[in-house]
């Protein structure tokens, strides 16, 4: 579900639903796989729903059932990880964000908890926002802003714009509000615009710190994808196929048809383009500012994470438990996969 490199120069870290993280030691070169990829596993008890990463080389996995986290440490060689169990006052959504070394996630009760990644502790007192005792949130996403504050994104809520505050007591603290209603996607902010997109077919924007409405616009589809914010503009899917680009207006910059197809997985921007992977198996090279493909190669195998270009290699995962190498000379125009390696030793 998740490939992310560890640092410029060092091999991807992966890892699966099933809570299994790896880390290859080497990366295929000339066709030819070095020594063997060995990759030790972190197996912990239930599925693993988010990873993030906070420092070099140090992790955050979160269970899918957001009653406890893993601080993970990557060995200086090999492939080796230690863990250690941090328990969560309560059970948390996987929409998390992280400022300030501290963790912000959010209850089912509308609880935001701030606990230090180091320790495990809440040294922040907990906001309750305004909720019935039977009320539910469903949070969808969380992001931190450039100010260093979080803004969260409730199905049925809307959108919060929290801070932590250390007087007169250490608190999170409630700082804005925008009533909205916010579909299964992401939150994303441009230029001090938060735009959401709904359940149905609408953007919604609302423009900080206060979150004032600054309108809406019709996507002419159910949004299936994103958005995500790939430099000043936001990508989406929608589900007739097309990858919207939208700018901070909120105004469509561009449509992009992906004959049917839908993209998976993170962007991966080097400049002013961007490496997308789609379900059907595609790696797609787009240039956002003109609206088109540059280039594409076709891999004819289910996509599920990825792209990421380490030392000039992309690598994308598969939904059947394969990593697929792709030659990135001349940079990002991709031709046939480099090499094909499974997540295990003995798949």
């Amino acid at each position: 579900v998740e490939t992310q490199s560890i640092n410029e120069s060092a091999a991807p870290c992966f890892i699966s639903r099933a809570g299994d993280m790896f880390r290859l030691s080497q990366l295929p070169k000339d066709g030819v796989l070095l020594g063997t990829h060995a990759a030790a596993t972190t197996k912990e008890p239930g599925d693993i729903g988010r990873l993030i990463r906070v420092s070099g080389d140090e992790w955050l996995a979160f269970s899918s059932r957001g009653d406890r986290l893993w601080k993970l440490q990557a060995a200086t060689e090999g492939t080796s990880f230690q863990t250690t169990a941090i328990r969560l006052p309560e059970p948390v959504a996987e929409a998390v964000a992280f400022v300030k070394g501290q963790l912000i996630a959010a209850s089912e009760k509308g609880r935001v908890y701030a606990v230090d990644w180091k320790s495990g502790k809440g040294e922040y007192r907990p906001l309750q926002l305004p909720a019935s005792p039977r009320e539910r949130f469903t949070w969808v996403d969380a992001t931190a802003t450039a100010e260093g504050e979080v803004l969260l994104a409730d199905r049925e809520h809307g959108v919060f714009r929290v801070s932590l505050r250390d007087a007169p007591t250490r608190h999170v603290s409630l700082e804005a509000a925008a009533t909205t209603d916010v579909g299964p996607s992401g939150i994303v902010e441009l230029s001090g615009i938060v735009l959401t997109v709904d359940g149905r077919y609408t953007m919604h924007a609302h423009r900080l710190p206060d979150l004032e409405s600054e309108g809406d616009l019709e996507l002419g589809g159910r949004c299936v994808w994103g958005p995500v914010a790939v430099g000043d503009a936001a990508l989406l899917a929608i589900d007739d196929g097309r990858l919207l680009i939208v700018d901070q207006t909120p105004e469509i910059r561009g449509r992009i048809d992906l004959q049917n197809d839908r993209p998976t997985g993170r962007p991966w921007q080097v400049g002013t383009e961007v490496l997308l992977a789609t379900r059907r198996g595609a790696v797609l090279r787009i240039d956002p500012g003109q609206g088109k493909i540059l280039d594409r190669s076709d891999l004819h195998v289910p996509l599920v994470s990825g792209p990421i270009d380490i030392q000039g290699t992309i690598v994308v995962g598969t939904t059947d438990g394969h990593l697929v190498f792709l030659d990135a000379e001349p940079l990002l125009s991709l031709n046939d996969p480099r090499n094909v390696m499974p997540f295990r030793q003995n798949p």
